[in-house]
């Protein structure tokens, strides 16, 4: 493999470099993607694309980095969090408090790892580093999902 590839695969799957924060790494690598998803969250066609073309390079790159450092998952690959970030407000709207929560809930998640999170690790090389964030994602967007309509109706009733 070229010194370029390693390279840019350090670059993608640490967030240039974010995951080499030596403090909460998923913490700093969820609060970037957090912001880059609400500068994108205007322009859906963007998201949506950039969400894809990440998550692919994610899975390649985590994978080769994983491979090269000769470790499980690394704590600092951090591409997993920034990518699981944009599942958090699919469909959610931008409010500060939603945004908080929203940032909370997905941390909770993604660090307590409840069922299914856990054994979606246990899928080999790039996509159990990334399958785990983003179904972690999922559940606080569901979660956020009926506190946004538990919240409307209270305000129309």
């Amino acid at each position: 493999m070229s010194g370029l590839t390693l390279k840019f695969s350090y670059a993608i799957a640490t967030v240039f470099g974010a995951g080499k924060i030596k403090q909460a790494p998923g913490t700093w690598g969820s609060l970037l993607g957090f912001c880059f998803c609400l500068a994108l969250y205007r322009f859906p066609f963007f998201y949506t694309a950039i969400f894809f073309i990440l998550l692919l390079l994610g899975v390649i790159c985590s994978e080769i980095v994983e491979r090269h450092a000769s470790k499980k998952d690394p704590s600092f690959i951090v591409i997993d969090e920034f990518i699981g970030a944009f599942l958090v407000f699919v469909m959610i709207p931008i409010k500060p408090s939603y945004v908080i929560l929203g940032f909370m809930l997905y941390r909770i998640f993604d660090i307590t790892k409840i069922f299914p999170l856990k054994q979606l690790e246990n899928i080999k090389a790039g996509y159990g580093i990334m399958l785990d964030d983003l179904m972690a994602g999922v559940y606080a967007n569901l979660v956020l999902q009926i506190i946004v309509f538990v919240s409307r109706i209270s305000l129309n009733g």
